[in-house]
């Protein structure tokens, strides 16, 4: 896992990770005269569950137990001991992490198809 760690934070995953979220609020910000209620109401809880669940989450619980594990020698007692640590509490927010990203995902679709149902009125 700590290889992991060295190669996934890269400047393309930083920008599709974060880029994410921006997105999220510039379609809103863009959108908010041209969009129905229920669109936006649709498009901004898909982009706060997103931001909330998906790069909060990531930021303050996974990164924190990412540095934990990365400092520690993989190959001692401290570090056995932490890999059973990170094992429950890491898969425990990454599942809140895609649970979170899932939700966002189907709320944005729901945005997107009363977008196209405002739109056609």
């Amino acid at each position: 896992m700590q290889s992991i760690n060295l190669v996934i934070v890269k400047p393309t995953f930083l920008f599709v990770f974060l880029g994410t979220g921006a997105a999220c609020g510039l379609a809103i910000g863009f959108g908010w005269e041209q969009l129905g209620k229920t669109a936006l109401l649709y498009a901004g809880a898909g982009a706060a569950v997103y931001v909330l669940g998906g790069i909060i989450v990531t930021v303050v619980l996974n990164v924190p137990l990412n540095n934990q594990l990365a400092v520690v020698d993989p190959e001692s007692e401290e570090g056995a001991e932490m890999w059973e640590i990170y094992l429950v509490m890491w898969n425990r927010w990454n599942h809140v992490r895609s649970g979170a990203t899932i939700v966002s995902t189907l709320l944005l679709i729901v945005a997107v198809f009363y977008a196209g149902v405002h739109a056609q009125h």
